[in-house]
């Protein structure tokens, strides 16, 4: 019941419910997910002036049809991160590929599975 609950809110694959007692590992989770890694130091210094962080967030949200209120992300030294969830890691690549490809802050962004 828990398990089914938790998917339903979009738990992305290789999630673990951890029984206590047991020590029992119960993997579940549907979703896939995508990760994109924004260079926040090598790029260009005009792409960081005229470019906007939450466009790209709201490009790729529209993209893979996220309706979620969550933004979900990591700020590393050398890179920031966001995620995105759906059924098809690579249905999500392809949709954002053509943005990705051309929008000026995205130039250097690596994209990985991370579910």
């Amino acid at each position: 019941m828990i398990i089914k609950k938790l998917e339903e809110l979009g738990a992305p694959k290789g999630s673990k419910l951890t029984i206590e007692k047991t020590d029992q590992k119960i993997e579940f989770g549907q979703k896939e997910g995508l990760g994109i890694y924004i260079d926040r130091q090598n790029l260009d210094t005009e792409f960081y002036k005229n470019s906007d962080i939450n466009f790209v967030i709201s490009e790729i949200k529209k993209l893979t049809k996220d309706n979620s209120e969550i933004i979900k992300y990591w700020e590393g030294g050398t890179e920031t991160a966001h995620y995105y969830y759906s059924d098809s890691f690579t249905e999500m690549k392809e949709l954002i590929k053509e943005f990705v490809k051309f929008y000026p802050l995205c130039k250097e962004a690596r994209i990985e599975q991370i579910a």
